[in-house]
């Protein structure tokens, strides 16, 4: 009798367990985003604390310098630098002017 009884039981949570995994397989397949775990958020891109990082230093500067001036303060690559000041001109944060063979940038705020 304690037999069927053992038998009687691992046949009941057997078919839970079943039922169970069928559910979620069904939920999972209906609303995917329901299981997964939410993303996380976005960091910060290096690009935007380096455009504040070129603000900040134009305002200690008097609000313009030079570009040589900002290459040695960050020590970018002159191409890096001159997208970060490209970015900001398209923003309508800076101006740059060419001056001779050096450009001046000059704070717009």
């Amino acid at each position: 009798m304690d037999l069927d009884y053992f038998s009687l039981l691992m046949a009941c949570i057997l078919v839970a367990l079943i039922v169970i995994m069928a559910f979620l397989y069904w939920k999972r397949k209906k609303h995917p985003a329901a299981i997964e775990p939410e993303e996380e958020p976005e960091k910060p891109k290096v690009l935007d604390k380096n455009l504040q990082d070129v603000l900040q230093a134009l305002r200690e500067n008097g609000n313009q310098a030079n570009q040589k001036e900002l290459l040695e303060k960050f020590h970018f690559g002159e191409a890096y630098l001159g997208m970060v000041l490209d970015k900001l001109e398209n923003d309508g944060k800076i101006r740059q002017i060419k001056k001779d063979q050096a450009k001046i940038i000059i704070l717009r705020e």
